[in-house]
């Protein structure tokens, strides 16, 4: 159980801050147009809800090709890292910053978390940032709920389409 903890806290903290905050910081730097800006992210949001439908459907069947098991995981997921490294490289070979940032000024890190705490709405939005996340932590029971309950863990794909579908429709 501590090794599931670290890695996962290792994964979804140092791992993916590193990965999203300049990915998502890059629309800034694309573009001062708001709506050029609010297009940009409509089209992330579209595309990643849509890849984890894909991905939540074929991970199992992809798992079961590969032998099961562990073996069959860490295929899996050398498969998905392979092409998650070519996307990668095609981000950053096909896209450039056409904003130069400007020079930020610097703030004692107590003196800004003071600000931020004084600050109602920032407080407000760090609220619903967690429940946001607690909402998304919810799909990860799915796959205890298709094994266990409906008694097939390949219901997941479907499970996880009818939970994305209503992001998809609302972009």
């Amino acid at each position: 159980i501590i090794y599931a903890f670290v890695t996962y806290n290792l994964m979804s903290t140092v791992l993916y801050t590193m990965f999203a905050q300049p990915y998502h910081t890059l629309m800034a730097l694309m573009t001062q147009d708001q709506y050029e800006r609010s297009i940009l992210t409509v089209l992330r949001m579209f595309a990643g809800t849509v890849t984890a439908i894909i991905i939540n459907n074929i991970t199992l069947p992809l798992v079961n090709f590969f032998g099961g098991g562990a073996g069959g995981w860490q295929k899996t997921m050398a498969v998905y890292g392979v092409i998650a490294a070519i996307i990668f490289f095609v981000v950053f070979a096909n896209t450039s910053e056409r904003i130069k940032p400007v020079a930020a000024k610097k703030i004692p890190v107590l003196e800004g978390l003071k600000a931020l705490f004084r600050n109602k709405y920032w407080v407000m939005v760090l609220f619903v940032g967690v429940l946001v996340y607690i909402i998304m932590a919810i799909p990860g029971v799915f796959i205890y709920y298709a094994r266990y309950i409906l008694g097939d863990a390949m219901y997941l794909g479907q499970m996880m389409t009818f939970h994305f579908l209503p992001t998809i429709i609302a972009l």
